[in-house]
């Protein structure tokens, strides 16, 4: 059975004024019947480290579905916006996304916009 991943995106701005999205690439796919795959996302503040979101994430390992036992090059989750939802992120500055999966091994970056500049940073693990 694949054993747990979990990772950090730190220093997330979330003020007003900013556009997310997260990328999650998954690896080392293999179908196994008898693990049912089940992602988190889960948010905290980086000041207080107060958890403001913990939700189930879908995460894909491939396009196909069917018989097939292994990917043969990582696939690409993308996420826009993701953040928008989360009212519980409004009076926050920054935060820490984390992201755990039970199945995928997985990259995972979060790329932020600048809705003024559209000068775009890039955090990753």
């Amino acid at each position: 059975m694949p054993g747990k991943m979990r990772t950090q995106l730190l220093n997330v701005p979330v003020e007003s004024g900013f556009r997310h999205t997260l990328r999650i690439y998954t690896f080392d796919y293999l179908r196994d019947p008898s693990i049912m795959p089940a992602s988190r996302i889960r948010v905290f503040d980086l000041g207080t480290d107060a958890l403001l979101v913990d939700e189930p994430i879908l995460i894909y390992g491939s396009d196909v579905e069917g018989p097939s036992v292994y990917a043969t090059a990582p696939y690409s989750n993308a996420y826009a916006s993701f953040l928008d939802k989360y009212d519980a992120l409004r009076g926050h500055s920054k935060v820490r996304v984390e992201l755990e999966s039970n199945f995928f091994k997985f990259w995972a970056f979060i790329t932020v916009a600048n809705d003024v500049t559209q000068e775009v940073t890039v955090i990753t693990q």
